[in-house]
């Protein structure tokens, strides 16, 4: 990669995706589709918020009924 500074923000925008956020075209959000900024926009922040309890088990829903809920509201 061409910098360090971009690698981890690389880095951090795919640990995201484990506590499910998404991609986003959103300039400067850390979820950027093209060029990942630095900030957790607000939508980011509420998904990683509702997977903080995620299941790894691949037996297991990863998200509780209620943080189901409220992930698809």
């Amino acid at each position: 990669m061409d910098s360090e500074s971009f690698m981890e923000r690389m880095i951090t925008h795919e640990f995201c995706h484990l506590f499910g956020a998404a991609d986003l075209h959103e300039k400067d959000s850390i979820m950027d589709e093209e060029k990942p900024g630095q900030n957790f926009d607000d939508f980011t922040k509420s998904l990683i918020f509702l997977n903080k309890q995620r299941d790894f088990n691949p037996y297991v829903f990863p998200l509780s009924k209620q943080a189901l809920e409220k992930a698809l509201s």
